[in-house]
């Protein structure tokens, strides 16, 4: 169908950002983010939706750490949490859609962490964080925003 197609080309474009640098991974992104918007559904479900981001955040957050492209962090979460926004938005919210939202929010999160990571590579020169270093949190802490997500959602 052409929801899988569309994925299947930013799946591509971030496969080629590594061969061809960071503006072809700024297009995956933003393919990425709007393939969603461009698919409407009679039924839409949280699931597949969430699913499907969270290989996009995944994703670009793998070429991030791979390249050093630590200024992308920043419009990734933008996009992944303003479509979680959109989703509470819309203000339908099914049985278990706070339990969905809870999850991506976590793993975006997790993955934007692993990103951010300094990596001890002798071929690339140490960068700054792009102003993560707020979200770094030990495992007390970790529980109490996955409670007050929760509540909030």
């Amino acid at each position: 169908s052409g929801f899988l197609g569309m994925a299947g080309v930013t799946t591509m474009a971030l496969g080629l950002s590594l061969r061809h640098g960071a503006p072809i991974a700024m297009i995956g992104l933003i393919g990425g983010y709007l393939t969603p918007a461009l698919f409407e559904s009679e039924a839409p479900r949280a699931l597949p939706l969430f699913i499907y981001l969270a290989f996009v955040v995944a994703g670009l957050m793998l070429a991030v750490r791979r390249e050093g492209w630590l200024w992308m962090i920043p419009p990734a979460l933008l996009g992944a949490f303003g479509w979680a926004g959109a989703w509470m938005a819309r203000g339908a919210l099914a049985p278990g859609d706070s339990l969905i939202l809870g999850a991506f929010i976590l793993l975006t999160t997790v993955f934007a962490l692993y990103a951010d990571r300094r990596r001890d590579d002798a071929k690339r020169p140490r960068r700054r964080s792009a102003g993560l270093e707020p979200l770094r949190t030990g495992p007390s802490e970790t529980i109490f925003l996955v409670r007050f997500a929760s509540t909030v959602i």
